[in-house]
Order: structure tokens, then C-alpha cells, then sequence
């Protein structure tokens, strides 16, 4: 435990955006599906898609880099979590519960932290292309039901308009 003027060292990461080429699609931006008639269609790949757009052929990735920082305590907090005792570390108006008296400590902790992050944005990724609501299967099924509704549509409308035509005075 530190007390209130003792230098420690707070872990930190910098978290950096990338751009790399949509494991799925190859940069393309549409994937083909087969159906089970063997018939081929081409839809929009949802994996690269960032929020309302349209799929870019890239997918934002994070490249992480762990750092430390030395500071004096000016304060700390003590409460029982689930019959723990926890303490958070103060420095001004932040609170820090990953304090560390050596700068290799913080920079093992920020790298353990790291690597927890890089395996939850992987298993983003694997989720973004297996959810329900983006399945490539479903996509296609949908959007060839809506063709075979609105072509039923419009047959029927031109049948209607076949009748009127057949009634025309010459």
C-alpha cells in the first residue's frame, strides 16, 4: 500500500487507430454468396461497414503501445467490494487502481492489458461477421424475396393494366 506523497508509476496505453484491408472481402466491398441451386449473388460485405454507410473495403484496427506515468499521491479511497478491500489511488480529480512502485511494473501490467484488449477486438471482429442480423446467408435470402415479391407485384399490376387496355374504344 502508498501513502499520500509517494511517487508510483500509473499504467497507460495509447490507443491507435489503423486501417487495413476487410478480412473478408479483400478490399472488394461485396461478397459472393451461393445459394443451394448453385445460383451466385452479390451483396454488400457487412464486415466493413462503419456505422450507417456502406461497406469502405477497410476495417478500423487498433495498434496499442504501453507507457507509464510518474506521479505523487495526494489521496486514496478504501472500500470492501464483495468482502475485498480495494484501494483507488488519487492524483488530483483521477483515480488510479493500477499503480505500481516501478516504471517495469506499470509497463508489465499496461502490456498484460494489451493483450486482453487485442483478444476482445479479435473476437469483435469474428462477432461482427457470425451475428445474426448480419448474416450474409439471411442478406441474400432477403433481399431475392424481395425481387420475387416485387416482380409478383408488378405482373399483377401490368395484368391489371393489360385489362384496361383490352377494352379501349378504336
Amino acid at each position: 500500500m502508498f501513502d499520500i506523497g509517494d511517487k508510483v508509476w500509473v499504467a497507460r496505453w495509447q490507443k491507435n487507430k489503423q486501417w487495413e484491408v476487410c478480412p473478408h472481402c479483400l478490399g472488394s466491398k461485396y461478397l459472393t454468396v451461393i445459394m443451394g441451386d448453385k445460383s451466385q449473388v452479390t451483396i454488400d460485405c457487412t464486415c466493413c461497414v462503419e456505422g450507417a454507410g456502406r461497406s469502405s473495403g477497410k476495417i478500423a484496427t487498433w495498434d496499442y503501445s504501453p507507457d507509464a506515468d510518474e506521479i505523487t499521491l495526494d489521496g486514496y479511497e478504501v472500500s470492501l467490494s464483495e468482502g475485498k478491500k480495494e484501494t483507488t489511488y488519487r492524483f488530483g480529480c483521477s483515480g488510479y487502481d493500477n499503480v505500481f512502485a516501478t516504471k517495469e511494473e506499470a509497463i508489465v501490467y499496461a502490456l498484460a492489458k494489451i493483450e486482453q484488449q487485442k483478444a476482445e477486438d479479435k473476437l469483435k471482429l469474428e462477432y461482427n461477421k457470425e451475428k445474426a442480423e448480419k448474416s450474409w446467408a439471411w442478406n441474400s435470402a432477403y433481399h431475392l424475396e424481395q425481387i420475387t415479391g416485387f416482380e409478383r407485384q408488378i405482373k399483377y399490376h401490368k395484368s391489371k393494366l393489360a385489362v384496361a387496355e383490352s377494352h379501349i374504344k378504336k
